[in-house]
């Protein structure tokens, strides 16, 4: 459930669904930075057509003993969008425009038209995304509080909405020198979080379309 959960986080943030006068960023935290850092990720973001990484991921969780941990890959165009893991159990995310492929010890293919869900998530994935850091402060559903901890570039997106907060309460950004989200936690209820840190990050490179094939 967290790696779709995480998935459906990737694709929610996109500037062309502006939430308007209830829409806040607030500038908080002892180590006060100027709202001018809120646009200097938006800059450097918006450049970003296409991004490829390495990632991994860590669960806490009360309910077990230990920190699982999980590696895979990324590729998304702008669009389309292929989430990989590749242990410690393979699973399979590939949204095409199209279709959604779902592969993990059982295959699901989904008409992205057909499927309530999944037809809102592709609009919403269309060309921003909460991972490159794009539509901060402008995402549906979530108020963004911009901070900074230990010289880290802090954004916290609260949902807003009822449904949302019963799955987590908070999702956290962190930002490199570049400006561009380099570790990303989902916040629970209680003290469970998940932390995803991208690495080998490369921006804008050719991706092969047969990544995003569904057959």
């Amino acid at each position: 459930m967290i790696r779709l959960l995480f998935i459906l986080l990737f694709c929610l943030g996109t500037p062309d669904q502006v939430r308007g006068d209830d829409a806040t960023v607030v500038i908080a935290g002892l180590d006060r930075q100027s709202p001018d850092d809120l646009e200097l990720i938006r800059e450097a973001c918006s450049s970003i057509r296409t991004m490829q990484c390495d990632f991994e991921q860590e669960r806490s969780s009360s309910m077990l003993a230990d920190k699982p941990v999980s590696k895979g890959k990324m590729w998304f165009d702008g669009k389309n969008v292929r989430w990989e893991y590749l242990s410690p159990e393979p699973f399979l995310f590939v949204m095409d425009g199209t279709q959604v492929l779902l592969q993990g010890k059982e295959r699901q293919v989904k008409e992205i038209k057909t499927d309530r869900l999944f037809s809102r998530i592709s609009k919403l994935a269309d060309g921003n995304n909460i991972l490159l850091g794009q539509g901060l402060g402008d995402i549906p559903d979530f108020d963004a509080t911009l901070t900074r901890e230990n010289r880290v570039l802090i954004v916290d997106l609260i949902p807003t909405r009822h449904d949302i907060q019963l799955m987590f309460r908070k999702v956290r950004l962190h930002f490199g020198k570049d400006y561009r989200v380099q570790k990303v936690e989902l916040l629970e209820k209680g003290s469970d979080r998940t932390v995803i840190t991208l690495k080998n990050q490369k921006y804008n490179a050719a991706i092969p379309a047969k990544l995003f094939e569904i057959q």
